[in-house]
Formats: structure tokens, C-alpha cells, sequence
């Protein structure tokens, strides 16, 4: 099995080197913290980054697959043969240190303080719906209908989710309506407009009626509906390969990555993201 370890910043000098190639032995079964022990071990300049125990520095961010470890098992993450794993240090240089630390804390910290709720729909109470969403929404609460093809996994709602309810907060939205925002959020994508029409060209049977709320209001309305609920855990495992090209042109994922599903997730995990840093 191999692997590629990639270092940014003051790794790169530390070190020596900007990428590495690891080969490991298949049948052991490698989980990120064991990993990160042996490679202690084998490259000792590592302490800059992980302790004795394989935890990971505070002053540094893991991406594997260009995806946050902690959206992927944190240190119970299963390493798989092509993973790449790039270190970045938050803590030196570059004028957007303070915009990572503030996404990355979002990122690790705070996922686990929104309520996701997610029912199946058919596409005529989809219709129904979106012609009167302005009065699903409460205050801390946003409800969106979204094909079911063009949801990947439940990490792809949260994480919007989280970013929208920020945007709330620091009065720094994009839209004037939250529903909306949450789309701009998820899709990764100023331009509304061509979301929404890519969506209504959809051919889809399946709806999911999407409620999100953010536990720091404290005061929000208990939303539910009368439809029969999605176990959002399992979403990823019921995505269907076949609908892999509607993400892929939603998300404008270049032809180049291909169609491997966990790559394209991973992919729109980083999107997601990386526009809360650009916008």
C-alpha cells in the first residue's frame, strides 16, 4: 500500500523535502493514529506536528484526500492505498492564518451543534413545498428541498449548514433569505441563479426535505414533518453511482477526477469549505 505525505510551510524546510512516498504493509490494517506513531518513529523533525501518542498538533491542519481528517473518522480513519495526507501549519505566515483557524475551528469543534433532520419525498410534494418554503423557515431553523441524487452523504449537509448559520451570525450572508443562502453554501456557488435552474432541470422521483437548526439559538421552533424520516448516517452508502453526474455538474467537478464516489465526495467536502474562505 502506498502512500504520499505532503508538507507546507516551515515542514518543507524542517524536513528537507515537500512530498514523501510511503509504503506500508497491506495486511496490517493502518488507522490514522497508528500511522502517525510509526511515522514519528521513522521521521523524528515530525515532533513539530504529532506527539508521542499520534495526536495531532493544534498548530496544524491534516488534510487527507484534501479533506479534514476529523470529517473522515478523525483518528480512527482507515488509511487506504493512494491516500494522500498534506500537513499544513496555521500558526506561521500567509494573510488568511486567521480565516483557517476560524473555518478550521468550525470545522472540528462545532459540526456536532446542529440538528439535522432529513425526510423523503416524492417529486409532487417537492413541488408543493418549494412554492411556499418561506414559511417553513424559523429563527435558528432553515428547511431546503433538494434532489435526492445530488446529496452525497450527510457531511455535505452539515458542513453547509455550519457555514450558513456563521454567515448568519457575522451579518456576512450572501442572500437576504437563509433557505437561499444554504444552497449558495452547499452548492459553492455566488451565482444562485444557474443553482437553482440546474436544479430544476433535475430528473429526479426522489426528494429530501431538509431541516437544519443551530443548537446556539437555544430558543428555535422544534421542526417536523409528516414524511417518512431518513437515517442520515446511512445516506452515503444509498447514494446511487448511477447519479454521480448531476453532482458532477453541479459542483463543475473537472472530467479528469473521474467518477469514483469518495473521491468526488471528498472533493466537495474541500469546496464546501475552501468558499467560506474565498468569498
Amino acid at each position: 500500500m502506498k502512500i504520499t505525505l505532503e508538507f507546507l510551510g516551515v515542514l518543507r524546510r524542517e524536513l528537507g523535502r515537500n512530498t514523501i512516498e510511503e509504503f506500508l504493509d497491506d495486511l496490517r490494517g493502518w488507522t490514522l493514529r497508528e500511522l502517525l506513531v510509526y511515522l514519528l518513529n521513522k521521521y523524528p523533525k515530525l515532533n513539530l506536528v504529532v506527539s508521542s501518542d499520534g495526536s495531532l498538533s493544534s498548530s496544524y491542519i491534516l488534510f487527507i484526500n484534501g479533506v479534514d481528517y476529523m470529517l473522515l473518522g478523525g483518528y480512527d480513519y482507515r488509511v487506504r492505498d493512494g491516500d494522500v495526507l498534506t500537513f499544513i501549519p496555521i500558526s506561521h505566515g500567509g494573510s488568511n492564518t486567521e480565516d483557517i483557524k476560524r473555518v478550521w475551528g468550525l470545522l472540528t469543534n462545532k459540526l456536532n451543534s446542529i440538528k439535522l433532520e432529513v425526510y423523503e419525498i416524492s417529486k409532487d410534494e417537492a413541488s408543493q413545498i418549494i412554492k411556499d418554503l418561506d414559511k417553513y423557515q424559523f429563527r435558528g431553523c432553515i428547511t431546503q428541498v433538494l434532489p435526492k441524487c445530488l446529496v452525497i452523504s450527510d457531511k455535505q449537509l452539515l458542513l453547509a449548514s455550519l457555514l450558513t448559520f456563521k454567515a448568519i451570525e457575522r451579518n456576512e450572508m450572501i442572500s437576504k433569505k437563509q433557505h437561499i443562502e444554504f444552497l449558495i453554501r452547499l452548492f459553492s456557488n455566488r451565482q444562485i441563479n444557474e443553482v437553482i435552474k440546474f436544479i430544476g432541470r433535475v430528473n429526479s422521483e426522489k426528494y429530501l426535505l431538509v431541516t437544519v437548526c443551530s443548537e446556539q439559538e437555544g430558543r428555535h421552533k422544534d421542526v417536523s414533518f409528516n414524511y417518512p424520516k431518513v437515517n442520515t448516517e446511512k445516506l452515503f452508502n444509498e447514494f446511487r453511482e448511477d447519479d454521480i453526474d448531476y453532482v458532477i455538474q453541479v459542483y463543475n467537478i473537472s472530467d479528469a477526477v473521474g467518477r469514483d464516489v469518495d473521491r468526488i465526495h471528498s472533493i466537495i467536502l474541500s469546496k464546501i469549505a475552501l468558499f467560506q474562505l474565498i468569498t
